[in-house]
Parts: structure tokens; C-alpha cells; sequence
């Protein structure tokens, strides 16, 4: 990985983070992901691991979803 390429992978990460995480539901945001994560985990810990297998990939899909649905991302 070249510098330019570096500084531009960089700069494409810092303003995707600004544009979530900055914007007036950012906060809002924090609060679903936790939610979601603490969803995630007892679901993990209710089925012994087993669980995991569906529940982080849809919690990580819906998270995406619910990021372009508050319009914090185009």
C-alpha cells in the first residue's frame, strides 16, 4: 500500500466515522448499537455460542440498515 493510497483509505474511514457519528442522531445511534449488542450477546449466551452464528450477522445488517435509514450515510 502506497502513501496516497494509505492517505486516502484513511481519509474515506474519518469522514465515513465524522458523517455517523457527528451528525445530531449520532448519539442516538450509540445507543441502538448497544442495545443491539447486548441483544446479540444473550442470544449468544442463551444458546451456548450456537446463536452467534445468525444473531452478529443481522445485528451488523440491520445496524447498516438502520444507518441509511436515519440518513446518517448516502
Amino acid at each position: 500500500m502506497g502513501p496516497v493510497q494509505k492517505t486516502q483509505t484513511t481519509s474515506a474511514f474519518t469522514s465515513s466515522f465524522q458523517a455517523v457519528y457527528k451528525s445530531p442522531d449520532g448519539l442516538s445511534f450509540v445507543g441502538l448499537q448497544v442495545i443491539v449488542w447486548a441483544v446479540t450477546v444473550v442470544v449468544s449466551l442463551c444458546t451456548c455460542g450456537l446463536g452467534a452464528l445468525v444473531a452478529v450477522p443481522v445485528s451488523s445488517f440491520y445496524l447498516q440498515n438502520a444507518v441509511y435509514y436515519k440518513g446518517l450515510v448516502r
